[in-house]
């Protein structure tokens, strides 16, 4: 009941009434997701190396990170990496950095690079989103 009272609900930001979205693969429901806004948050940033573009990672790590309640974003860089930005419970970000570690199906993950950030680049992250995608 306390982790109830501690998360907020984020609606994606739309126009008017939720709608369907067309995506590659079909149509994608509006959705809500829970965020936790607990002032223990840590933030961390994530460089992914190897084959992780044009594979569907960022999808993959869209919902890895949308199922461990965190806050933030991922997005491609120009050189070929992935990179992201998580904030969240500690245990969820080692969860999230042993996905990252084993990838999605069709990826090659060399290496993970991590970086603690400081707590105050989270304000104002909201679910965690692809950057770049539409």
């Amino acid at each position: 009941m306390l982790a109830r009272q501690q998360a907020r609900t984020f609606a994606r930001e739309s126009t008017g009434p939720l709608r369907y979205k067309k995506h590659k693969s079909g149509w994608v429901a509006p959705h809500f997701i829970i965020c936790n806004t607990d002032l223990e948050a840590m933030v961390h940033h994530y460089l992914v190396k190897g084959r992780v573009q044009g594979v569907g990672f960022r999808w993959f790590v869209h919902r890895e990170a949308a199922e461990l309640n965190l806050r933030g974003w991922v997005r491609n860089t120009e050189d070929g990496h992935v990179e992201i930005v998580a904030a969240g419970e500690p245990k969820n970000l080692e969860l999230l950095q042993q996905a990252l570690r084993k990838g999605s199906r069709g990826s090659r993950v060399d290496a993970v690079l991590r970086q603690e950030l400081a707590e105050t680049e989270a304000e104002g992250f909201g679910p965690f989103h692809i950057e770049g995608a539409w």
